[in-house]
């Protein structure tokens, strides 16, 4: 018997050791869990903070937006009265400009009209002096004397 009860202190020994280890071990661990804890309370204070810091610029930025909208909303209405004065002047000018434009066109029409007129005459006119000194007679200045007539007239 006395074998049995030393094998089995040298079991329970061991047991024991053992035991003794696996404490060790979890009391480390243990140890490591209450720094992480305390680490982990000191990111959720920074973190709480950086949320604080972060609501207050929000707060203080929803302020400045809402005064430069109310600015800005200003601004707007000082600026559609004059955005429509502008687009009446802008079509009130393209109106005038097509109106130029047309009469531009009517003029030049006209001055070429007038310039296509005037050469015919003189045309016309050294044609009938070449003619009156071919012809010397009665007759030729007859007809020098009414085709100055027709000039005449057609001026």
């Amino acid at each position: 018997m006395s074998e049995i009860m030393l094998i089995l202190d040298i079991a329970l020994i061991a047991a024991v050791c053992i035991g003794v280890l696996q404490a060790s071990r979890v009391l480390r661990q243990l140890k490591e869990l209450k720094k992480s804890k305390v680490e982990m309370g000191a990111y959720v204070k920074d973190f709480a903070a950086s949320v604080d810091q972060a609501q207050a610029c929000l707060r203080r930025l929803k302020g400045e937006v809402s005064s430069r909208g109310a600015e800005l909303e200003e601004l707007l209405d000082k600026a559609r009265p004059i955005r429509d004065e502008l687009m009446f002047l802008t079509e009130s000018a393209e109106a005038i400009a097509d109106r130029l434009s047309e009469q531009a066109s009517l003029a030049m029409k006209k001055h070429n009209e007038q310039e296509e007129e005037k050469k015919a005459p003189i045309i016309n006119k050294i044609e009938a002096e070449k003619l009156v000194q071919k012809l010397n007679s009665n007759s030729a200045q007859e007809l020098a004397l009414l085709l100055k007539k027709v000039r005449r007239n057609a001026a």
